[in-house]
């Protein structure tokens, strides 16, 4: 089971019950670890972005709507997540696994700060990046999220969260898979 932390403001949205929500000290048995949810909005657009805690590999989720949200987050993280990660080649052996595990999740208050403040940074980036490209519509999201998941963390020492993410996958990371 994976446990989703999200901050208070996707929890209004969400509409979880207090006595559902995940314990503060709950960890999750995924391979993936915990991972934390906000809201992102660019212009008039809002979405949810996704962090993994360890390795702060994060990918956006668009147009998703607030009853989607409440019944189906599981799938829509865990279809996201899929072709985010089949996007940066991992083996879809390891991409097929940890959907499974990750295809159960609770949700709980979000507990890091340290993630919170890179959630932040992030949604700056996604916001300059999506902009730049003049707006959601035209913007490439592949080609964003991989651009984001190349940017140094100093959480993670100044490496890439794909590098970090490909390493909890025990998979090699492979410069052919940057940037197409």
């Amino acid at each position: 089971m994976l446990i989703l932390r999200c901050t208070q403001k996707l929890l209004k949205k969400l509409d979880v019950p207090e006595n559902q929500l995940a314990s503060d000290n709950a960890v999750s048995i995924s391979p993936l670890g915990n991972w934390h949810a906000h809201v992102i909005g660019v212009s008039r657009n809002h979405g949810i972005i996704f962090i993994n805690d360890a390795t702060l590999f994060s990918f956006v989720v668009f147009d998703v709507s607030k009853a989607t949200l409440k019944n189906e987050l599981p799938a829509v993280f865990n279809s996201a997540l899929y072709n985010v990660l089949l996007s940066e080649v991992f083996s879809t052996d390891w991409i097929k696994k940890a959907s499974e595990v990750s295809s159960v999740f609770k949700v709980g208050r979000s507990t890091s700060r340290r993630v919170l403040g890179s959630i932040n940074d992030l949604i700056r980036h996604y916001q300059f990046y999506i902009l730049r490209d003049d707006g959601i519509e035209k913007c490439n999201m592949q080609k964003t999220v991989r651009e984001m998941n190349r940017i140094p963390q100093k959480n993670l020492g100044w490496n890439y969260s794909i590098e970090a993410m490909k390493k909890l996958a025990n998979e090699p990371f492979r410069e052919d898979a940057l940037l197409h």
